[in-house]
């Protein structure tokens, strides 16, 4: 139990840079593979996250 409880930060914060980056894709038209993830993580910062 304390393992899966230990894991959920990383799996929110891993499902929501994907919604970030599929998000930011499409808004520039780019593929998803093209977003630079350094974009990803400021844009996650500016929400607050803790990275």
């Amino acid at each position: 139990m304390q393992s899966s409880i230990r894991i959920q930060p990383t799996c929110r914060a891993t499902g929501e840079a994907a919604g970030i980056a599929a998000a930011y894709a499409v808004k520039n038209n780019i593929g998803v593979r093209d977003v630079d993830g350094k974009i990803i993580r400021e844009i996650m910062r500016n929400y607050g996250a803790d990275l």
